[in-house]
């Protein structure tokens, strides 16, 4: 995109946060835990790029920060249980957060980078942007 993002202050599983995590590339993904699809596939991506950067002696260059688009359901407890269950087979715990929690933070957070939600009220699906937003 090449613009500036400015700091948002929202709560995460690591606590409260200002996003993007200074000194670190951070590799944002919008997801939420019940996704039916596509948000597991960039789970399964992000745990390469994260065995990728371990192997390479890198990751802690990195952080990884998932950006809740859900809401009006998702908890960062849920999505803390969702981080623990995906990572549990690497052997070292991944630099990765997820934010949500406040609604005002994240409507900056989806302004700042063009992030499309919505609810689909008949089905209970969150249509919404996908991909890798990297921000340093």
């Amino acid at each position: 995109m090449g613009q500036r993002l400015f700091p948002v202050t929202i709560p995460s599983t690591q606590g409260t946060v200002s996003v993007p995590i200074e000194g670190k590339v951070n590799i944002i993904v919008p997801q939420y835990v019940r996704c039916p699809d596509v948000c597991h596939y960039e789970t399964l991506i992000m745990k390469s790029l994260m065995i990728k950067l371990s192997q390479e002696n890198s990751i802690d260059n990195v952080v990884f920060v998932t950006v809740e688009v859900d809401p009006w359901r998702g908890t960062l407890e849920e999505a803390e249980a969702y981080i623990r269950e995906a990572t549990a087979s690497l052997g070292f715990n991944p630099p990765w957060i997820w934010v949500g929690g406040d609604r005002e933070a994240l409507e900056t957070i989806y302004k700042q980078l063009g992030i499309s939600v919505q609810l689909d009220s008949s089905s209970g699906l969150v249509v919404h942007t996908a991909g890798f937003y990297i921000v340093d």
